[in-house]
């Protein structure tokens, strides 16, 4: 784990620089996965600049709280400097939602075959 300390007085430019290129591309070869955990996508322009640089991302989107017109503006920023989103991670799902109690619950249950309707006899011969 590397902490950001403290913060450069231009954080974009900074993302955006050489160094930060070069050091992407330093860890990229001594390490198989490497996770950058940025700032909000819709409200600065940090985790777009990351993002550009690195082989996938993943939008983290929290139930209840994400504002949905925020976040369909972060997924366009995203796309507009062709980062490769990989999918969007749902958090604080509430666990009593009755729909969420249902999913959890069938996950992976043998789905029963239905009954036929009709007596099928052989006929004879």
């Amino acid at each position: 784990m590397l902490t950001t300390g403290p913060l450069p007085p231009n954080p974009v430019e900074f993302l955006s620089s050489k160094g930060m290129q070069a050091f992407i591309k330093e860890v990229r070869e001594q390490y198989d996965r490497i996770i950058f955990d940025t700032p909000p996508v819709g409200i600065l322009t940090d985790a777009a600049l990351v993002s550009a640089h690195t082989d996938g991302t993943l939008l983290v989107v929290a139930s209840g709280k994400s504002d949905i017109e925020l976040t369909l503006k972060s997924k366009e920023n995203l796309k507009n400097v062709k980062a490769n989103l990989l999918g969007v991670v749902m958090t604080m799902m509430p666990v009593t939602s009755k729909q969420y109690y249902h999913y959890y619950h069938s996950y992976g249950l043998e789905v029963k075959k239905p009954k036929r309707r009709f007596n099928v006899r052989k006929a004879k011969a």
